[in-house]
């Protein structure tokens, strides 16, 4: 007889990938530039090179190169960046399973310095022609 359980291996976190990108500010970016904003679905940003400051209605979060930020639905964001600023940005939703996640506010984590290398590696790659093999690694 088969087991019919999902392993927890197999158990996926991301519903729908709406948008994959790699963004690149060539000119730096203030608070003042653009209002805050929110959106009603996750959104992770590797920030890639140069000082980026996350701002939301309460806090100020400075994220230096190597940093990943988890912003859950309905946070008020924006941002400061540096001229010359890369990072990768991952806009989400969750798998059913996982939809009454709470959180709050930002998490922010400093990744490991090849996982680093790794996306600075994609960068010359098109983030369309990279998303079939990205979204699979998020369950997509």
């Amino acid at each position: 007889m088969a087991d019919t359980q999902a392993s927890p291996a197999a158990t996926r976190l991301i519903a729908e990938l709406l948008v994959y990108d790699i963004e690149r500010y060539e000119k730096a970016f203030g608070a003042g530039d653009a209002c805050l904003h929110i959106h009603h679905f996750w959104q992770m940003d590797i920030y890639l090179d140069c000082l980026c400051t996350v701002l939301t209605d309460q806090e100020r979060y400075p994220c230096a190169s190597g940093t990943a930020a988890l912003i859950p639905p309905l946070t008020w964001h924006n941002y400061e960046l540096e001229a010359g600023h890369r990072r990768v940005t991952f806009k989400f939703t969750l798998a059913a399973s996982f939809s009454g996640l709470q959180m709050r506010g930002m998490q922010l984590t400093a990744l490991p310095h090849s996982l680093v290398s790794l996306a600075c590696g994609a960068l010359g790659h098109s983030p369309a022609g990279a998303i079939g093999a990205n979204t699979s690694a998020f369950g997509a």
